[in-house]
């Protein structure tokens, strides 16, 4: 009895944390939150080979295993999937909306690729960043 007390105890922790996981299509049940947002940590990848698809995966499992106090959104999702722009300049009031929980988290899982290149299926982030660095918006250092 005690061991599943305990395992009873570990899911619920668990389970304060919204997990997200964006699959091949861009679609998921719970939709995509704000990568900007109070209390996320956003795994963004990209693979050619899956190497940096399944640290990914692992990185992801990793942090709802250890239930990272101040984030109850971890979201996992392919960078080919995302509007860079819209994420990174257009907050909307939601990347500093008064909720609860820690700074957001952007992590990039990148492989290199030809001379230490980014892969094709990575130019809209790099098209984006490129952008933004001269969008006026973006303040420089």
């Amino acid at each position: 009895d005690s061991e599943v007390d305990g395992g009873d105890a570990q899911k619920s922790k668990k389970d304060d944390m919204l997990h997200r996981e964006i699959d091949i299509d861009g679609s998921t049940a719970d939709g995509l939150g704000r990568i900007l947002a109070k209390g996320t940590i956003t795994i963004a990848y990209c693979s050619t080979t899956g190497t940096c698809e399944g640290f990914a995966k692992k990185l992801h499992k990793e942090i709802l295993d250890r239930s990272a106090r101040n984030y109850k959104v971890v979201q996992l999702i392919q960078v080919s999937e995302v509007d860079w722009w819209d994420e990174l300049l257009n907050n909307e009031g939601d990347a500093d909306d008064g909720g609860s929980g820690g700074p957001p988290v952007l992590l990039f899982i990148l492989p290199t690729w030809t001379d230490g290149t980014l892969p094709p299926n990575s130019q809209n982030l790099l098209q984006s960043l490129s952008e933004i660095s001269t969008d006026w918006r973006v303040a420089p250092e």
